[in-house]
């Protein structure tokens, strides 16, 4: 099995790299389906979140994975907003790529890499696609500023306090993944921001699987580790 995931960009960049890409892989010039979600072709297998993607479904992949293709000469399995796979699902999808099926290529779509378990995006070959701008595009970039100035130096007391606020306005899981992707920029330039984004990683991924917020975002606030003295090229 050959895998490839697609990232960076806006949600209609990642999709045109992902027909191009199922065109390639099945060497042909045809126009697809404009939306990728509209996607018929019985030896394409979709998954998509229904809010999240399951361990049961990425198990009924693996085993519709295991049939000859139907009209192509390979099956080609798409996961959309790959970000939603559980934790469980990311372990049972490793467990896929470990184990390959001939023929067949496995295609994860998602904004941020990162939010994916490392040894996943070992096996898999990254096609970024161009960013709208170098950094964080979202509304709240200057709020995702000072919460990484705040983690990276503030007090055990201030960095609470700060956490606090992302419980009242429940949006922990939006703020912590532009957190990550402005932290996986800075790990670009400076590897010492290493920790600060496994961190972050944990943080999201024990969110996803519905463990208390509080208590998640306590540890993250107090656990998180302190960086100082960096280069000027890192802020």
């Amino acid at each position: 099995m050959h895998s490839y995931i697609i990232c960076n960009g806006t949600k209609n960049d990642r999709q045109q790299k992902v027909k191009r890409l199922v065109a390639d892989l099945r060497q042909e010039e045809k126009d697809l389906a404009e939306d990728i979600l509209s996607f018929t072709d019985p030896d394409i297998l979709l998954l998509q979140p229904t809010p999240t993607i399951t361990i049961d479904a990425v198990r009924q992949l693996k085993s519709t994975l295991k049939l000859k293709p139907y009209a192509s000469k390979c099956k080609i399995a798409l996961i959309v907003s790959a970000d939603l796979l559980t934790l469980q699902a990311q372990h049972a999808l490793l467990k896929t790529l470990e184990e390959p099926t001939p023929n067949t290529f496995l295609v994860l779509e998602l904004k941020n890499q990162h939010e994916l378990l490392p040894t996943i995006r070992s096996r898999c070959q990254i096609i970024r696609t161009p960013r709208r701008g170098k950094h964080l595009i979202a509304d709240n970039g200057k709020q995702v500023s000072s919460i990484t100035n705040l983690l990276r130096q503030g007090s055990p007391g201030s960095r609470m306090r700060g956490v606090e606020k992302l419980i009242q306005r429940n949006d922990a899981k939006h703020t912590l993944k532009d957190l990550l992707f402005v932290l996986a920029e800075k790990m670009r330039q400076d590897p010492r921001w290493a920790p600060a984004v496994g961190r972050t990683q944990q943080a999201l991924e024990d969110l996803k699987n519905n463990l208390n917020p509080n208590l998640t975002l306590e540890h993250f606030a107090i656990n998180f580790p302190r960086i100082k003295r960096l280069g000027p090229n890192t802020h």
